[in-house]
């Protein structure tokens, strides 16, 4: 038995939009974990819900009102064991082309005062200048729980 297009299609965008995770916030991950939440003092869970945190909060807090490091890394200083964790955040890196190019036959200068200009030889794709943005990811936050 074949199965119909329409129904194939409404199944395939319904299990996209099902997988979608809503954004993280401190209300979020505190609707998720109400124990942990009423459990933490009352000026943790005041800070918390703002999303910040302080000095001696446990991990379950952090967690909490900072959602999941992107790094955890453990370690050593003077004996004394540590864990840390690091979230990072995208930042924009823009990069100006000023007229080196690599296309067919190698690196070439190409410029619109050069005998083949920006389409001539190479075309439209390898003629190509101006800006980039690239997005890099960089430390945005980082806490360090001592034992």
């Amino acid at each position: 038995m074949k199965t119909p297009l329409p129904l194939l299609a409404a199944a395939l965008v319904a299990g996209f939009l099902s997988s979608c995770a809503s954004p993280s916030t401190p209300q979020t991950r505190i609707a998720k974990n109400p124990a942990t939440f009423q459990s933490l003092p009352q000026k943790q869970q005041a800070l918390v819900e703002q999303g910040k945190i302080s000095q001696g909060m446990n991990k379950e807090a952090v967690l909490i009102a900072w959602g999941r490091p992107g790094d955890i890394t453990k370690g050593e200083t003077n004996g004394v064991p540590y864990e840390r964790w690091t979230w990072f955040s995208l930042r924009p890196v823009v990069t100006q082309t000023i007229g080196m190019r690599f296309g067919y036959g190698g690196p070439r200068y190409c410029s619109p005062y050069s005998r083949h200009g920006r389409r001539g030889m190479w075309g439209n794709d390898f003629g190509y200048s101006g800006t980039d943005i690239d997005y890099v990811s960089v430390p945005a936050r980082r806490v360090d729980f001592r034992s």
